[in-house]
């Protein structure tokens, strides 16, 4: 039987700008975010988001400075990392902090997830075409780094294979 479309839509509030937590901010986001990866800490009831941007390594970019294609001017874009804000009530805009991060080269990757234990160490995945694991005693400084799943030359995921939800502990 077809889904009825109008019943589906019923019964999900309508999205709208007031309903943004995060926006790009800085010049290490100015071309856009991605992949937001949300989890919580148990413990603190602090929401942890962890999202890849698109940015300049400090230059500040815009159609003047590099065209009409700005978006792919090189000197503007070059940058992707991973960033992180946090609050206790993510539903206002307001309340999110963003946290510089450290660690071991290659931490700052694209597509990151973080698990986060009732003791550390705590543990975040990143990367595209291959997924490392990392070890974290604060969510902020990573280390340890492992590779967890790495892609295979000739298959389907030779390159492509990337860090999904949160993962979550079962009992």
């Amino acid at each position: 039987q077809p889904v009825d479309l109008e019943d589906l839509q019923s019964q999900f509030e309508k999205n709208a700008l007031s309903k943004i937590i995060l926006r790009p901010q800085g010049a290490d986001e100015q071309c856009g975010v991605q992949d937001p990866r949300i989890t919580v800490d148990p413990k603190t009831q602090t929401y942890i988001v962890a999202y890849t941007a698109y940015g300049s390594k400090g230059k500040r970019c815009n159609a003047t400075a590099c065209g009409p294609t700005w978006q792919d001017c090189s000197q503007c874009c070059n940058s992707v990392k991973t960033k992180v804000a946090f609050s206790k009530t993510p539903q206002l805009e307001s309340s999110w902090v963003r946290q510089n991060r450290t660690g071991d080269p290659g931490f700052d990757e694209k597509s990151t997830a973080i698990l986060v234990r009732e003791t550390p160490p705590h543990f975040q995945f990143t990367g595209t075409g291959t997924i490392s694991s990392w070890e974290s005693d604060d969510l902020l400084h990573w280390t340890k780094k492992e590779v967890a799943i790495a892609g295979r030359p000739g298959l389907f995921d030779p390159g492509y294979v990337e860090a999904g939800c949160p993962p979550q502990r079962l009992a």
